[in-house]
């Protein structure tokens, strides 16, 4: 019988945290659901953990290691559910994760895919990027905060998510090319229309470890992130930009190079807006708002004070977020 919900979740070398995982899911109050694992060729103890399970909802499928784009896609050929609900093996489904987001896409059917807020835990001490990053996700809950703020960075948790199976049918599966595959999939429905949303709880606990993909993979490198950034916000404003002229917040060596990948994708810069007067007339002093605010800006300016500044600025000046401006650090 075909279940309602397919858990699709990849893994390699996971034998120190996947039961906690698996248990995770097992304690979930909707049951009408399958897990599909697929182990991405481990050398640990991983199959044999997995195997000790019993239950026939659980499908363990076993490949050479190939990464983690081709093992979710494999993941998605066996799916059967209507829906497919991401998880990794080393994170924590709360309970009420499955039913709770099941009847928030029935209920709004105009909505393909709903993420959650998620609690963060680190297993050592580790720089306080990710922490940031989360409470940024945590923030964004309505399908036009999600859209809006998509060019800045990943806007929702992957194990966090779940959508319509009819997405990978209608737009594509995971890109397997060097780029974040999350990030891509999230931006290329975006771009297709489709609407995301996240429920205002914690849903699910996400453990960050040293190694995680995330920190260590050149599929996660900055270029990847802002190669994919720029060809979206390309596809973007070639459907709504109208031909205004685009202008970026920001200055520096750093959003030099973060720049150029956007004028690769085909991105002309008319002139760069700094809070510093500059003898160069490629340079725009901030308060000279009538050189900009018929534009289009992008927001290059990574430090979160000064990239608050600069949204109310905008805002103060009439822009709107997600159709005059955007912030891409």
């Amino acid at each position: 019988m075909q279940p309602l919900i397919t858990v699709l979740m990849p893994v390699f070398n996971g034998s120190a945290v996947v039961r906690r995982a698996i248990d995770s899911i097992l304690r979930q109050t909707f049951s009408d659901w399958e897990f599909v694992i697929v182990d991405d060729g481990s050398t640990d103890e991983t199959v044999s953990h997995i195997k000790t399970y019993e239950d026939p909802r659980i499908r363990l499928f076993q490949r050479l290691h190939a990464g983690i784009a081709p093992t979710l896609n494999h993941g998605l050929q066996m799916a059967r559910g209507r829906y497919i609900a991401r998880m990794d093996a080393d994170d924590e489904s709360h309970p009420d994760r499955l039913l709770l987001q099941f009847q928030f896409l029935e209920n709004h059917p105009e909505i393909g895919a709903v993420a959650c807020q998620v609690a963060y835990k680190a297993s050592e001490v580790l720089p306080h990027g990710y922490r940031n990053y989360v409470d940024w996700t945590n923030s964004l809950i309505a399908p036009g905060q999600i859209a809006n703020a998509r060019f800045t960075e990943s806007p929702l948790a992957h194990p966090s998510i779940l959508f319509h199976k009819i997405l990978i049918e209608q737009h594509g599966a995971y890109s397997e090319a060097q780029v974040p595959e999350d990030y891509e999939l999230w931006l290329r429905w975006m771009d297709k229309g489709v609407e995301i949303a996240k429920i205002d709880r914690f849903l699910l606990t996400w453990y960050d470890r040293s190694d995680r993909l995330s920190r260590v993979d050149d599929h996660y490198s900055e270029a990847a992130f802002y190669q994919v950034k720029a060809r979206y916000f390309m596809s973007w404003y070639r459907q709504y930009g109208e031909a205004r002229p685009v202008f970026v917040w920001g200055h520096g060596r750093i959003m030099r190079r973060r720049v150029n990948w956007f004028q690769e994708a085909g991105l002309q810069v008319s002139g760069f807006i700094d809070i510093k007067q500059r003898d160069h007339p490629d340079f725009i002093h901030f308060e000279s708002s009538d050189r900009y605010q018929q534009g289009i800006v992008l927001g290059f300016v990574a430090d979160l004070r000064g990239k608050a500044a600069i949204m109310a600025h905008l805002q103060q000046l009439g822009m709107a977020e997600g159709e005059d401006f955007f912030q891409v650090a």
